[in-house]
């Protein structure tokens, strides 16, 4: 993997993260410490509801219009098709919500008001969906970073603004900073355009099936990705109260932020592994697999070793110590922080190659193992988010080691070759220092 080679998109892929992480530092810093814990609650289950949501969109109709839209000569025609079905998943489903917020507000112990400030976030988000979703087709990741940066960054601000106007009370006020952005993040889409898509042409049917039968399976894929962002959130909600969703969330969103650093490398992943699978090069996948995961998991012991550190002094400064219970399941999903990279990333590496079926199968095994030992720990010993925290770390493990074990045989490799090539790597890159000086 010649990594000179591609600096450029990688870089910009990682900077297109870098407005997550201060969105989740101003949530950490700004949010948390000064929302009263009962309206982060409440923020937490509603803006987790509206990202269920749009990860269903995602993974059923915008991820196999990513992959049946990348040639040229059927760019156009997917593009239309995918942008018709989106949005009638995201009409249907929001006047689903809209008409059934009063049951699913008793299920969570909030208002039916809150739950109707989920289909006004989607209808603000769409287009910012369907222009990301372009731009990554395109490998355009300098536009990628401009559409994450208005929506994260302008949250962010909105944020800040309310904080010093004194009106970060309400989880309404923080919800409508989120509206606001996704909207602006959606004209920017727009300015950037359909890249010369006619959308105004007729749909085939054979288009719309084969969206929608890919779209099935990158669905069983994507169940993975609704627990590692935000279905246990919910879960916790319909059991438990607002308060211990925020005490949940507090430690979830800090984590979330380390976990963004692998989803700016999966930007490049997938399509870098699906152009090499196609080319039949494997010498070059088990290269590009054994340095990136080589390089990710190196990173990860440092990050669980200040992350454990700074828990313990963050968490018991919040809101007067109203966060400590944080502490420990923060300290416990940075255990699984490992072993979720590697899902993640040997997850992009076989999905480009088209192992589809193999992913979708270990995700659904994660979410089958998740759902039990959510039961047992959250219902039977009522451990609160402390027993999420373990169902959650639990199937990082199980999913992360039987995740690579199928891509170690797909691409010929072990970790005693990983480790030898991170050597190798390493020992190259200093050499290139002393000859620097």
């Amino acid at each position: 993997m010649n990594l000179a080679r591609h600096l450029g998109l990688l870089s910009w892929a990682v900077a297109a993260k870098a407005p997550v992480f201060i969105y989740g530092l101003v949530v950490v810093l700004v949010m948390i410490p000064n929302l009263p814990q009962a309206e982060f609650g409440i923020y937490s289950l509603v803006f987790q509801f509206f990202i269920i949501i749009s990860l269903l969109v995602k993974f059923t109709v915008l991820h196999p219009m990513i992959k049946y839209a990348s040639p040229d000569a059927d760019f156009s025609r997917f593009i239309r098709t995918g942008m018709f079905l989106s949005a009638l998943l995201y009409l249907t489903i929001g006047i689903a919500v809209w008409i059934t917020a009063p049951i699913s507000a008793g299920m969570l112990r909030i208002s039916a008001q809150d739950i109707r400030l989920v289909p006004l976030l989607m209808a603000t988000i769409f287009m910012r969906e369907i222009g990301f979703s372009i731009q990554q087709i395109r490998l355009r990741t300098n536009r990628i970073f401009f559409l994450e940066a208005v929506y994260y960054i302008g949250s962010a601000l909105g944020l800040v603004v309310l904080y010093f106007s004194d009106n970060l009370t309400t989880s309404h006020a923080a919800l409508t900073v989120n509206i606001i952005a996704a909207g602006s993040a959606s004209i920017l889409a727009l300015k950037f355009g359909f890249d010369e898509a006619r959308l105004w042409r007729m749909i085939r049917l054979k288009e719309i099936v084969d969206l929608l039968r890919y779209g099935w399976k990158t669905l069983g894929i994507g169940l993975s990705a609704f627990l590692i962002n935000g279905m246990d959130i919910l879960v916790i909600g319909a059991v438990y109260t607002p308060i211990e969703v925020a005490i949940y969330t507090g430690a979830k969103k800090v984590y979330q932020m380390i976990s963004a650093l692998t989803q700016a490398a999966s930007l490049i992943i997938m399509p870098y592994a699906s152009r090499l699978a196609n080319k039949m090069n494997k010498v070059e996948l088990r290269v590009a697999y054994e340095k990136v995961l080589g390089y990710f998991c190196s990173a990860s012991v440092l990050i669980i070793i200040v992350g454990w550190a700074a828990a313990g002094y963050i968490y018991p400064r919040l809101l007067h110590g109203e966060y400590t219970g944080s502490t420990p399941i923060f300290r416990l999903l940075l255990l699984g922080a490992p072993f979720e990279i590697i899902f993640t990333l040997a997850g992009n590496f076989l999905y480009g190659t088209g192992a589809v079926g193999i992913v979708a199968s270990i995700s659904l095994l994660g979410l089958g193992l998740w759902l039990i030992l959510a039961f047992i720990l959250l219902k039977i010993f009522a451990l609160g988010g402390l027993g999420a925290a373990y169902a959650l770390v639990a199937v990082m493990i199980f999913t992360g080691i039987l995740m690579h074990i199928k891509a170690a045989k797909e691409f010929d490799t072990n970790w005693s070759k990983i480790i030898q090539r991170l050597g190798k790597t390493g020992a190259t890159f200093l050499s290139s220092l002393r000859g620097t000086k």
